[in-house]
């Protein structure tokens, strides 16, 4: 038995300093990844970013740095990282093949809250419809027409569609041939 613990106890003491590095990497990132977050939030809110971007880059942002963290946690218990992104890449091009249009309907969504073409409350016309804007999410626009129905419009359809904001500017000209 005790020529067993001579033969194991190196290889235990190895692992176990190991585990100790990994938890102290794990515990300094978490803090790290906090810090960047609040300055992050911070930044954005100075910036006057909408709130629908704002939640998307800061999920997106520490989602990030959560695998970075991971592979750097990977690394150190001696774990191959290239393997690791091999199988993520891999699951990743399955589900983007899987959720194509949903993806092109969220860069959509994305494209529209940054470049804003409209805002809610704004009087819009597109090929898909027209009406008053009560609502602009990451993947779907609601729209309120003036006969109070509510249509959802996919937002990669909006963002690659022409679409008129009626309300853009304070004046308006109204032509009228008789």
């Amino acid at each position: 038995m005790a020529s067993i613990m001579h033969r194991i106890g190196p290889g235990l003491m190895a692992l176990g300093q190991k585990v100790l590095v990994a938890f102290i990497i794990f515990l300094i990132g978490r803090k790290i990844i906090s810090m960047i977050e609040k300055m992050l939030s911070r930044s954005m809110e100075h910036a006057g970013m909408d709130v629908g971007v704002t939640r998307f880059l800061r999920a997106l942002t520490q989602f990030v740095m959560n695998v970075f963290l991971l592979f750097m946690i990977a690394g150190q218990l001696g774990m191959d990282s290239a393997s690791i992104v091999a199988v993520l890449g891999a699951a990743g091009l399955a589900l983007s093949l899987a959720l194509q249009q949903s993806l092109g309907n969220f860069a959509g969504g994305l494209l529209i809250l940054i470049m804003k073409p409209f805002r809610v409350g704004d009087y819009i016309i597109s090929p898909s419809g027209e009406g008053r804007v009560s609502m602009v999410g990451l993947v779907y626009t609601t729209i309120l027409t003036t006969d109070n129905k509510a249509i959802t419009i996919p937002n990669g359809t909006l963002s690659n569609s022409t679409v008129t904001n009626v309300t853009a500017m304070d004046k308006r000209m109204l032509e009228l041939k008789v």
